[in-house]
């Protein structure tokens, strides 16, 4: 998992329907969706286990907020760093799809780049509905 408490975050383990990540308080469970994906995780999810992701990612699709955080970088895909026979012709082509669907696919380059991404994006969404709650109520 990544280390969202180094961010001061509270970390609550709950089961989501999508995603690995979200936010609590407020209530955002509904509306934000984060999938964390290390590089070995993410080219079984272009090959082997495409058909189960892509129905997860149908599913992130309803989501206000939702990206796919990846715990490496581009050059690592392109160049083919991983154990697998997928090619990295593939794999780069899988992206292009998914993003075309409308889901983000965010390279972060390490784990650490990964939790700063997600803190940063959970704030501000927090911070944006707080305020039109703030806004509403007046």
């Amino acid at each position: 998992p990544l280390d969202l408490e180094a961010h001061g975050f509270q970390i609550v383990r709950t089961a989501l329907p999508y995603g690995d990540y979200s936010l609590a308080w407020p209530d955002l469970r509904k509306h934000i969706a984060y999938e964390r994906k290390s590089l070995p995780d993410f080219v079984a999810c272009c090959g082997k286990e495409r058909a189960r992701f892509e129905k997860e990612l149908l599913a992130l699709r309803g989501y206000r907020w939702k990206a796919v955080v990846c715990e490496f970088d581009w050059q690592q895909l392109m160049a083919g760093e991983y154990r697998s026979m997928l090619s990295p012709a593939s794999a780069t082509a899988s992206v292009a799809a998914w993003v075309a669907m409308g889901i983000p696919v965010m390279f972060c380059g390490s784990p650490l780049g990964a939790a700063s991404f997600v803190a940063d994006s959970l704030r501000q969404r927090a911070a944006e509905v707080l305020k039109f709650a703030k806004e509403a109520i007046v």
